[in-house]
């Protein structure tokens, strides 16, 4: 599909799933967690120890063919149907070249598949290089950077200049634990939103000396954790654009979408600021005269 749009799949940097709703029972607090804009790679891996153990086990070849066949041979036709392949959906015609899109030989791989998300391993790498990068000792010498991360960012960061580049960069650190601006120093960095914000409180000259750290940290925010956050403005449509405001606009719709999207800060507005025409009556564009009404 991405081939038929134009879209070439060697551009793609990243991945992100849906599906931490469905959690359920034990795993309902872990839900909760994923849901979280905030997020880092090593805070989902702490929350979900418990899913890695158990997914582990499920990745291997014979306890995965144990459990198929065992859900194979359980007799449950009168609540689930047996495991089939998904039907082979036809893409649109204004898409369709002719090619056969790819087709899973037997249900077992295709359920298998379910459990493979190498993406998570991919940023958890990234954010190791960098952790372990500004919390080493001066002069400690070269970062060892993952096979996984040259394959994948060769041909947009130097290797070797970011190899030396984290060799230096606990000096980040050390410069911002002795400017005047830090409350108090950091002994140890422990997420990667901490490095970000120590490069953007030093300027541009500290970041044009890290210019490949700075690109890796670039791609790393470029992919989030969690895709909740946009599911939550998707599924505010719903309530915003009903049946009974068809004609809205465009425009309109934004406006509300974003109110509705940041309603943690459009809840401690002032309406009367909010315009420079405020004294206004309200069929001139005014809130002066305007009831209150809750913000959706």
């Amino acid at each position: 599909m991405l081939l038929r749009c134009g879209l070439d799949i060697g551009d793609m940097r990243g991945q992100t799933y849906d599906g931490a709703s469905v959690l359920q029972g034990q795993m309902s607090e872990v839900a909760r967690v994923l849901q979280s804009k905030d997020l880092s790679a090593e805070t989902v891996k702490s929350a979900v120890q418990m899913l890695q153990t158990h997914y582990t086990n499920l990745r291997s070849t014979d306890v995965f063919h144990s459990i198929f066949e065992e859900a194979q041979r359980t007799n449950m036709s009168d609540l689930v149907q047996a495991p089939a392949l998904p039907p082979r959906r036809r893409a649109p015609r204004r898409y369709d070249d002719g090619d056969a899109s790819h087709q899973w030989e037997n249900p077992e791989d295709y359920f298998r598949s379910q459990f493979n998300q190498p993406t998570l391993q991919l940023l958890m790498s990234m954010e190791q290089v960098l952790l372990t990068a500004v919390n080493s000792p001066p002069g400690f010498g070269s970062i060892n950077i993952p096979q996984n991360l040259v394959d994948m960012y060769t041909g947009d960061i130097d290797m070797e200049r970011l190899s030396t580049q984290l060799s230096l960069f606990p000096a980040v650190l050390q410069a911002h634990n002795s400017s005047s601006a830090a409350e108090r120093p950091i002994m140890q960095v422990t997420k990667v939103s901490t490095i970000t914000d120590m490069l953007a409180a030093q300027g541009r000259g500290t970041q044009s000396l890290f210019s490949e750290v700075d690109k890796l940290l670039r791609l790393y925010l470029t992919v989030p954790m969690s895709n909740a956050t946009a599911e939550r403005s998707f599924s505010s449509l719903r309530r915003l654009k009903t049946f009974l405001r068809s004609t809205m606009s465009e425009r309109r719709l934004n406006h509300l979408l974003f109110l509705h999207i940041h309603k943690d800060l459009t809840d401690g507005l002032d309406l009367k600021k909010c315009s420079g025409a405020s004294a206004l009556p309200v069929s001139e564009g005014g809130f002066t005269s305007a009831k209150s009404r809750k913000i959706v």
